[in-house]
């Protein structure tokens, strides 16, 4: 990894325009060759109609060959900057950069049950960083591996905690369930990147201070078919309910502690609460009901904005039961009526 980290210090006065990283993006060129997946749908199409300049990194140990990114665009490689020793293979074109990694970026290490970065690893992708931001560039990275995207994600935010750019510029994670996969469909999945300003919309941080429609007004004109990306990225949340909140709650109630809970607790609305904490058990059951509460039902509200009955919906979380008796039967019945949304609107 260390040629990326080479290449990007020796080339900073031509800093490309968006950079898009995919990591672990070989097996769906393998796979389907025809839908070049290494160059994302929105990024093909934003290429094409755009005289912006743009630098693709694939990272990946199966890219040994071939090297051509689509049939679409020959390009011939740039020998002077591809490494002697296979592992960096750099194509150009007037203005697409292509940069084929053949090796695992292995960014994380599992210590004590939790994923935890791993910065010797990532040097590279922090080096990009500093130039991105110090070029008012766009980066976006988006994994293949199935890691949770939340993992740099929240590596890097910690680092650039006060950074305006980072928020608008940077983007770890666009998966709408904050997962990635070797078989990620790329044509439905992809950020919100609102191209006449150059900047990243992220959604998590925006509709907890602005309103739907207020959203339209600003990006609805320069963003394809962001009303639809909201209502999948806000059912997508709320069928994170019954897997991720309702499944510790329910331990919980049932006093039932897992090894599982742990790294589950890290990415819920409950993290840092002390779930071996029965003392106070009347206390806390009261307080994980508000937060599932104030986690959920905004997304609730965004489906109703866009004009779906959610009506049932809203009942149900806000009656989340204390009974452990009946609080499968809840998660069961919630699921159905989710899915009956989901089947409706989610496209």
């Amino acid at each position: 990894m260390i040629h990326l980290e080479r290449y990007f210090k020796s080339n900073q006065s031509r800093i490309p325009d968006i950079t898009y990283i995919g990591i672990g993006s070989a097996c769906v060129r393998d796979s389907n060759p025809e839908n070049m997946q290494q160059f994302p749908p929105w990024l093909e199409s934003e290429y094409k109609n755009s005289d912006k300049t743009f630098c693709l990194i694939n990272i990946d140990p199966r890219f040994e060959y071939p090297y051509l990114l689509t049939q679409m665009l020959p390009i011939e490689e740039d020998e002077s900057s591809s490494s002697s020793d296979g592992l960096f293979k750099v194509f150009k074109m007037d203005r697409l950069i292509c940069i084929y990694i053949n090796e695992a970026l292995e960014y994380h290490n599992f210590v004590d049950n939790e994923y935890i970065v791993n910065e010797l690893a990532v040097q590279s992708l922090d080096v990009i960083n500093n130039l991105v931001m110090a070029n008012s560039k766009l980066l976006i990275s988006g994994l293949y591996t199935g890691m949770s995207n939340d993992i740099l994600e929240n590596y890097f935010n910690s680092k650039y905690l006060n950074s305006h750019k980072f928020n608008t510029h940077i983007t770890y994670n666009f998966m709408e369930d904050g997962y990635g996969s070797c078989m990620v469909d790329l044509t439905t999945n992809y950020p919100l990147v609102d191209y006449q300003s150059n900047q990243i919309v992220k959604l998590n941080l925006i509709i907890e201070i602005v309103d739907l429609e207020t959203i339209k007004s600003i990006y609805g004109q320069n963003i394809y078919g962001l009303e639809q990306k909201i209502i999948n990225w806000s059912i997508y949340k709320l069928k994170q309910l019954p897997n991720i909140e309702m499944f510790l709650y329910r331990n919980y109630i049932n006093r039932n502690f897992q090894p599982i809970m742990d790294c589950t607790i890290q990415i819920s609305a409950f993290k840092g609460m002390d779930m071996l904490d029965y003392v106070n058990f009347e206390t806390n059951t009261i307080k994980m009901v508000e937060l599932i509460n104030l986690t959920y039902l905004p997304y609730v509200s965004i489906l109703q904005s866009s004009g779906i009955d959610v009506i049932n919906l809203f009942e149900f979380i806000i009656s989340i039961p204390l009974n452990p008796t009946i609080i499968y039967t809840w998660i069961s019945e919630y699921t159905n009526l989710l899915n009956s949304i989901a089947e409706k609107y989610l496209k």
